[in-house]
């Protein structure tokens, strides 16, 4: 007669990895840093601790951070870092022991330095003829202008306003305008392009996105699977190829 197998019970999640693997810091206390390359790990753990990966409105349960010695890691936390949601409190100590800064991927002064002058060569009052990209970094003003603080400016009133500028360029690149940020874009088509591309990628976190400032999330995805299959690609309407745009941008972040 065959028994059914008996389902193995999960021991209390100590804040650790069931398994232990290398890249992974189990030093601290409720603490679990996962490295780059142990993302698909960390969420194993996560499902099997029935802790959601993913929030039902997409966002993740989870956080890429940089520690101190500057090493990208995920980082989950322990259960009572969960509010009754289920969504994830930010927090700020990690493995190393110490309070760090939270790093972005991408130095934000650096990026923004490179697109200003790719896009405008730092002109506060630059106007596309044919579209409505606007000011210094070329936002498309029909994307921005629904923005609180661009109620009653006009598109004339934002190039005389190079702060407003500056405060929409800092919301683009970190929470997002009609999409995520172009910080956490960058980090998500890392993810899934480096492995795909191999050798074929060449490209720091800033220029990915940069990408997306001038091709958009889905323009900037287009781009990296032609470079992966061999395909051609080009950029909507009359505009740079991405090369000359990289290449220009980079003028602008090494002046």
């Amino acid at each position: 007669m065959l028994r059914a197998k008996k389902k193995k019970r999960l021991k209390p999640w100590d804040g650790k990895p069931l398994k232990k693997v290398s890249g992974v810091d189990y030093s601290a206390e409720g603490i679990t840093d996962y490295g780059a390359n142990h993302r698909h790990i960390m969420e194993q753990d996560m499902r099997r601790m029935g802790i959601p990966t993913y929030n039902d409105d997409g966002s993740p349960n989870f956080v890429a951070r940089y520690n101190a010695s500057g090493r990208k890691v995920y980082n989950i936390a322990s259960p009572s870092e969960y509010s009754r949601g289920g969504t994830v409190r930010a927090i700020k100590k990690f493995a190393d022991g110490g309070a760090v800064e939270d790093l972005p991927p991408t130095d934000p002064k650096k990026l923004k330095k490179g697109l200003g002058y790719v896009e405008s060569r730092d002109n506060y009052e630059a106007v596309n003829p044919t579209s409505s990209a606007t000011g210094r970094y070329q936002m498309l003003y029909n994307l921005i202008k629904d923005q609180e603080e661009m109620q009653g400016v006009s598109r004339d009133s934002l190039l005389r306003n190079p702060d407003l500028q500056e405060l929409l360029m800092d919301r683009r690149i970190n929470e997002g305008i009609g999409g995520p940020g172009l910080d956490r874009t960058a980090t998500d088509l890392e993810e899934e392009y480096k492995g795909q591309l191999g050798d074929k990628w060449d490209f720091r976190p800033d220029e990915i996105a940069a990408l997306a400032h001038f091709l958009g999330r889905q323009g900037t995805r287009k781009y990296l699977a032609s470079l992966r299959d061999g395909t051609s690609f080009q950029p909507p309407g009359i505009n740079k190829t991405p090369e000359d745009y990289l290449r220009l941008y980079n003028e602008g972040v090494n002046r």
